[in-house]
């Protein structure tokens, strides 16, 4: 048991390297947002397709830290429908979060739920960072009694990603980089839609949400 766990880490950091690696991203597409245009970028890791985007924004590291440290009020501020948001545990810097989200009806999906571990740090160059990945949603019994009223509910088998908050000028680089499995079906078109039109707006909302100075 103990070797499967450590080589269940070392694959976690294996994946990690990857995302945060520079090399191998190409570019999928671009929208524009209130802080300038975003750029989106997609590569393949272990055969799943991870997404990227940044931007420049007027925000301080503090604050993006003080939104993502504290993910579960992301309903009060995202505009993604997430009718369940709990914080299952929670020792310093480090949390377990637990959300559904509601899919569109037009997708013709099943809603989608997440049970993740997510992280803060700070580094001595005033970068701020918040990494997040799947855990087992069976630890935490509370899961399994709150998805009894969401028959159909699929989890992403794959789920973890990070962002990044390294000072630039007068403000900071707010970046994102991820790799979700959908699990279930959900058609490829949909997700690179997802990707590519979903990924700004959550930039965009959480900058916005970091300067507004509630969070």
């Amino acid at each position: 048991m103990i070797s499967l766990l450590f080589a269940t880490a070392l694959a976690g950091t294996a994946r990690f390297d990857l995302l945060e690696s520079d090399s191998g991203w190409r570019d999928v597409g671009n929208r524009s947002s209130s802080y300038g245009r975003i750029d989106v970028r997609s590569r393949e890791i272990d055969g799943l397709t991870c997404y990227a985007g940044a931007v420049n924004a007027a925000v301080s590291v503090d604050a993006l830290l003080r939104v993502t440290g504290h993910m579960v009020r992301s309903p009060e501020w995202s505009s993604a429908s997430l009718p369940v948001s709990e914080e299952l545990e929670r020792s310093g810097s480090s949390f377990v979060l637990f959300q559904l989200f509601d899919v569109p009806n037009w997708t013709m999906a099943a809603d989608r739920y997440w049970v993740l571990r997510g992280s803060t740090s700070r580094s001595s160059d005033g970068s701020g960072a918040y990494r997040y990945e799947r855990v087992d949603p069976s630890a935490w019994p509370r899961v399994a009694q709150v998805l009894g009223s969401y028959s159909g509910a699929v989890e992403p088998p794959t789920n973890f990603g990070r962002w990044s908050f390294p000072p630039a000028g007068d403000g900071t680089r707010v970046e994102y980089r991820g790799c979700s499995a959908f699990g279930g079906s959900i058609p490829s078109s949909i997700q690179t839609w997802l990707g590519v039109q979903q990924l700004p707006t959550m930039l965009e909302e959480l900058i916005t949400a970091a300067g507004s100075g509630r969070y």
